[in-house]
């Protein structure tokens, strides 16, 4: 046909017909469709593609845009319809008309940035705003919709015999839950059966799901109001938990309260008085009675009391079992004989730490709005955040591939983040596991037209593509959470007795750990200001991968690191030494109750979301932090992972894999006591009174003595400097001891491009099994 380009196939899915037949428009009749203004963002995508194809009949153009733009019973379509995959689900038959299903509406923000403009003056220490928290309803407000957007949904679902309609503020979610027959009516829409495909792991007993076979249809005058539907989400298949145990066989120290650096060293394990002594926490003796910390166990992740109990007499030196507020659904158990790696480490280290403080144990077995396969993250945050008061720290080993769950529905990813915020507004300081599994992560399979993809991972034999490209993480990757890594003690010695030292490495399993923490930069989030000076800095180091390897401009974790490896762990009453950020997650929450405590105690507000005070601090007081400087994340999860030659380094500083060190708590602690004045210099001279002049006669007849005074101070401080210059050699010595892999290639850039383009997402289809990999790994 004259003048006609038949759509390619890359145009075909937004061009072509229910019955295969392409479409073109002619080219006079763009400035006919810049004018649609009002239709969706789905038509609006439509109406592109078509007018991108060459001229064609005037009438068949009239009917194509009559049918794009004419409603439907009133509706008009605006989103796709659930995308079935042959590895992962089937379609099977239509949804009987009585089945009921239960469905999730995201509910817009009317004010969108009220709450982030709020979030981030409440965490900087050097706002007047700061630690000035909210309520519940106060923080509910910032996120409400329109004022007709729940009232005006709610009366079309009515009429059509949907009334079991529930709106959480907290989270902006309308929970609907109707018939097949009903809710085809209301989204003009089909809905089938969806069968998962056998040996995937779409989820654990969840073979059967109903979606939108059709697209979905709304009222025009409800769009701006709607974020998401779930009905034609994809279940995200990929399940984070423990996988087994292991008795303990290493050296334990003869004390068994407390572990030697040669028994940790020998592999005997980490108990709570190692981490007390090596991080100079003290005992836990002045809890405040309002400070409260948290960890949620999901999926069928279970503890027992009897463990707890057993691990408190072992360890804790006579502590009481502490004061547990458990939040269980019905279908959980947490009988003897049940307990899991994952629950049982959470709840025994971070209780190890604060055993005084009231600690909540959200126990479910839900999932997302989307699925009943994945980690509920949003039902927690929800159960959390419509509490009076929520604890003020809480702990979360659970995470997914950033890639993975972006690509199976950014919806719900993007759903998280404000919930995320209101936990800061409110005062509450979240910590999460950065990962096991080193630099690569997973690869999975190209996605369809956006929605969920086939899980698949990378062949582990094939080295080059299982470490193509950096693979981040989530919700660690998420700038409004502390990320947290892992560290062990090297098992490397010289034979100089200079030299010959135990310090701490990041933990990788090329130096014997069961794990490699996880760490590098999100391909979804843009690196926050208060991180960019310190990741600037570590960009500017020589051993970096090439831009084409990571997102050079994205949100860079973790953000601080601490041990992860070989904790002793009462599990179903025996020993077993466990690995992973889950292990120095906990723990590290456990520290900042314990400085809640203090702060709380002189009458200030909780920390909050830590993230601006912990860098702020670092460049401030660099001695607040134990510097990591060796080690990689080049290895992944066990001796059978590929090791990468691109990885990222511990550097001076903070680096992807250790993040701004680990804790000296002594100085961290008080630094955080006291950093509303320790980061305001003015405040800090207004509170100095002037001297009188008898205090400045009399300082000056004292001269003398305050001379001599800072002569030998200043003896004992080149001392100081001299010793600590010893170490810095001996410790920048040893690195080159340790570094066991050498990516210094002569053509890495010393300063990547700081042009702000995400890293290509590197994509495969591979039909192997997958591997799966977890939070948490035992040493057997």
């Amino acid at each position: 046909m004259e003048g006609c380009m038949v759509c390619t196939a890359d145009t075909a899915d937004a061009s072509t017909h229910k019955d295969g037949a392409t479409v073109c428009i002619p080219s006079n009749l763009h400035a006919t469709l810049s004018i649609i203004s009002h239709l969706s963002s789905f038509q609006n995508s439509m109406l592109l593609h078509l007018s991108s194809c060459a001229a064609f009949h005037g009438p068949l153009v009239a009917a194509v845009l009559l049918a794009l733009t004419s409603p439907s019973q009133g509706h008009h379509p605006v989103l796709n319809a659930f995308v079935e995959h042959p590895a992962t689900w089937t379609k099977g038959h239509r949804a009987l008309h009585d089945e009921q299903v239960d469905v999730t509406i995201g509910i817009a923000a009317a004010t969108p940035r009220a709450l982030e403009d709020l979030f981030w003056s409440v965490s900087d220490p050097t706002n007047a705003a700061y630690g000035r928290h909210l309520s519940a309803d106060e923080a509910d407000a910032l996120t409400s919709p329109r004022p007709d957007a729940v009232p005006s949904i709610t009366r079309w679902l009515a009429e059509h015999d949907i009334a079991d309609v529930v709106f959480s503020p907290a989270t902006n979610r309308l929970k609907v839950r109707g018939s097949v027959r009903s809710l085809e009516a209301v989204f003009a829409t089909e809905i089938h059966a969806y069968n998962g495909v056998a040996g995937h792991p779409v989820g654990r007993g969840n073979r059967r799901i109903l979606r939108a076979s059709q697209p979905l249809a709304m009222p025009p005058s409800m769009l701006s109001d709607v974020s998401y539907i779930s009905l034609n989400a994809h279940p995200l298949g990929r399940l984070l938990a423990a996988q087994g145990h292991g008795k303990q066989h290493g050296n334990e120290s003869k004390n068994n309260k407390s572990s030697t650096v040669d028994s940790v060293r020998d592999g005997g394990g980490i108990t709570p008085a190692f981490l007390r002594e090596w991080y100079g926490v003290p005992r836990q003796t002045s809890a405040n009675e309002t400070n409260a910390q948290g960890i949620p166990e999901f999926y069928e992740e279970a503890w027992t009391d009897k463990d707890l109990s057993i691990f408190f007499n072992k360890y804790m030196d006579g502590d009481a079992i502490p004061t547990l507020v458990t939040h269980q659904v019905p279908s959980r158990d947490d009988t003897e004989g049940q307990a899991s790696a994952e629950a049982s480490l959470d709840l025994q280290y971070i209780t190890a730490l604060a055993p005084r403080t009231t600690t909540y144990v959200w126990s479910q077995s839900g999932s997302n709005p989307f699925s009943a396969a994945d980690e509920p993250f949003v039902e927690w945050a929800e159960d959390i955040l419509t509490m009076k008061q929520p604890p003020y720290v809480v702990s979360l080993s659970y995470a997914d591939d950033e890639e993975h769950i972006f690509a199976a529905s950014e919806a719900y990813a993007r759903s998280f983040d404000p919930l995320l915020m209101k936990l800061g507004v409110r005062g509450v300081s979240v910590f999460v596991a950065s990962g096991d599994d080193g630099v690569a992560v997973f690869r999975i399979t190209k996605t369809i037209r956006g929605q969920r993809p086939g899980l698949r991972k990378t062949n582990i034999d094939n080295k080059a593509e299982w470490c193509k490209q950096h693979g981040p993480q989530w919700p660690t990757s998420s700038p409004y959470v502390t990320s947290v890594g892992a560290t062990m003690l090297s098992k490397l010695t010289d034979s100089s007795g200079f030299f010959n030292t135990l310090d701490e490495v990041v933990c990788t399993s090329s130096l014997g750990s069961a794990i490699t923490s996880g760490g590098g930069f999100s391909t979804q989030y843009a690196r926050p200001a208060y991180q960019d000076a310190a990741v600037q800095g570590y960009l500017a180091t020589r051993n970096i991968p090439p831009p084409s390897f990571f997102n050079v401009s994205g949100r860079a974790y973790p953000d601080v690191t601490a041990f992860g490896h070989d904790y002793i762990v009462v599990l179903n009453g025996d020993k077993a030494l466990i690995s992973g950020t889950s292990a120095s997650t906990p723990a590290f929450a456990a520290m900042i109750t314990l400085v809640n405590d203090l702060r709380l105690n002189a009458g200030k507000p909780a920390l909050g979301f830590l993230n601006p005070t912990l860098y702020r601090l670092q460049a401030a007081y660099p001695l607040a932090f134990h510097d990591i400087i060796t080690g990689t994340n080049a290895a992944g999860m066990g001796p059978a992972m590929p090791v990468c030659d691109l990885s990222f380094h511990a550097e001076s500083g903070w680096d992807a894999v250790s993040g701004l060190g680990s804790p000296n708590f002594p100085v961290l602690s008080q630094l955080l006591l006291n950093v509303e004045d320790v980061l305001s210099d003015t405040k800090v001279l207004a509170n100095v009174p002037p001297l009188s002049n008898q205090q400045m006669q009399e300082d000056a007849s004292g001269s003398v003595k305050t001379l001599v005074g800072a002569s030998v101070a200043a003896l004992v401080a080149a001392v100081a400097v001299a010793a600590a210059a010893l170490v810095y050699v001996k410790r920048h010595a040893r690195k080159a001891e340790y570094c066991e892999l050498d990516v210094n290639k002569g053509d890495t850039p010393k300063y990547p491009s700081q042009d702000k383009t995400a890293a290509s997402i590197f994509t495969i289809d591979d039909e192997d099994e997958e591997v799966e990999l977890t939070e948490v790994t035992l040493d057997r």
